[in-house]
């Protein structure tokens, strides 16, 4: 598929991100949110490890939460229909394990206790808002009760509100866990799961945490890539959408098809690998907040990976390119060179290092997914059927563009792309 921002463009496109009818004004619902406790800590034999722990893995450290709440509901006369009346705040709460061989040394035993510190920093800071995002507009909504009495369409209609309230506290749920996971993920990138001679546990503790406090809230900033520094992009990826676990992938080809510079080796070479993205809900913004990831490139000839990323506040929003609908944005985090793991540049890419610079340099590297259909509609309801869309994946260095997310005044400049090189 041909790449839509091929030609110089530049162009004035005025975006109204319209809301439907009090979509704006709708909120989610408070939290109570229990303290996270100490770790519980779960020895094994080092010679008979658990048959789940990770490949490689010596230990491994968890935290799942749980949430609970009720709601209350109304019935209209003049609609005839049940709606949600009230939200009370819900009930979180969280609780570590530690899995170690019962010979563990101090220091294995600190790196344990450190992804313990990164997931109540995660919980304690940001769990609320994910609950928030989640419930947004749930409260007011409208169920049509079936059965042939009152008594029967009010039963009929509570079971309906039931499961929608039940399927957002699970996608809150899943979406703090991911985050969870994510920064962890991070947290061993930095300490090569505390074998790293150079970063140890509190190092690793504070770059994890500043790498991800970098990054920008979700859908608060609207950026395009800029053209005049390194970037790459790939044609025609496949977003799909789960309903049953309202998570977001993306599939097909993969490779890199155009980048900044036409000779860069990553072009038919590297290949994108983004994490499963999980949808928390819509934003006051009008935008919809979307769970981090991971976001990877290997070398499709022998499977290296050349760089192990991570994606920080993602949203789906306008698109900040013409001719796309929407986009998923979020912060392109780069690992810096003293990480275990990071950029591995063995192909000489110019892309992967204007990358890295860009990083070293504080200046704010991205990721974009600019979809050929709309993904969500103003109320933060999936829009794609089975198929999904396609679309372009772009990442590089950010930059912003004018204007608010309410009435976006935008000039802009059309991605200034190079095909790939003939093949010899």
């Amino acid at each position: 598929m041909p790449i839509r921002y091929l030609r110089r463009l530049c162009v004035s496109v005025v975006f109204l991100w319209s809301l439907a009818p009090g979509t704006a004004a709708a909120v989610g619902a408070d939290t109570n949110l229990t303290p996270l406790p100490d770790p519980t800590i779960q020895t094994f034999d080092p010679n008979t490890p658990p048959a789940d722990l990770g490949s490689g893995e010596k230990a491994d450290a968890k935290t799942t939460v749980s949430l609970s709440g009720t709601f209350s509901t109304g019935f209209n006369n003049q609609t005839k229909k049940f709606f949600v009346k009230d939200v009370d705040p819900v009930e979180v709460s969280g609780q570590t394990v530690i899995r170690q061989p019962n010979n563990a040394d101090d220091d294995l035993k600190k790196h344990e206790q450190g992804h313990h510190t990164l997931s109540k920093n995660e919980y304690d800071q940001r769990a609320a808002k994910k609950v928030a995002d989640a419930l947004c507009g749930f409260k007011g909504m409208m169920f049509m009760g079936a059965g042939n009495t009152f008594q029967e369409r009010a039963a009929d209609a509570e079971k309906q509100a039931q499961a929608e309230y039940d399927r957002r506290l699970d996608r809150a749920k899943k979406a703090i866990e991911s985050q969870m996971k994510t920064l962890s993920a991070k947290y061993d990138s930095l300490t090569d799961h505390s074998k790293s001679p150079t970063v140890d546990t509190d190092k690793g503790i504070k770059e994890a945490l500043k790498e991800r406090d970098r990054a920008p809230g979700a859908g608060s900033n609207l950026w395009r890539p800029d053209t005049e520094k390194p970037f790459a992009a790939v044609s025609g990826p496949t977003l799909l959408y789960d309903p049953a676990t309202d998570v977001l992938t993306l599939s097909g080809n993969l490779l890199f098809d155009t980048a900044a510079n036409a000779t860069d080796p990553i072009l038919g070479t590297g290949q994108a690998v983004v994490g499963s993205i999980i949808t928390i809900g819509p934003q006051q913004n009008g935008t919809v907040h979307l769970s981090d990831t991971t976001f990877d490139i290997i070398n499709s000839t022998n499977g290296d990976v050349l760089l192990n990323a991570f994606l920080f506040e993602l949203a789906y929003m306008p698109s900040s390119l013409p001719d796309f609908p929407g986009m998923i944005q979020g912060y392109l985090d780069i690992p810096p060179p003293f990480a275990a793991q990071g950029v591995s540049n063995t192909i000489g890419s110019p892309f992967l290092d204007g990358l890295q610079q860009a990083s070293l340099a504080n200046e704010i590297t991205s990721f974009w997914f600019y979809t050929n259909q709309p993904v969500f509609d103003a109320e933060g309801l999936p829009l794609l059927g089975e198929g999904g869309t396609t679309g372009q994946l772009v990442a590089g260095i950010a930059t912003p563009e004018p204007g608010t997310l309410s009435l976006f005044g935008l000039g802009l400049l059309g991605l200034a792309v190079r095909r790939r090189r003939p093949r010899p």
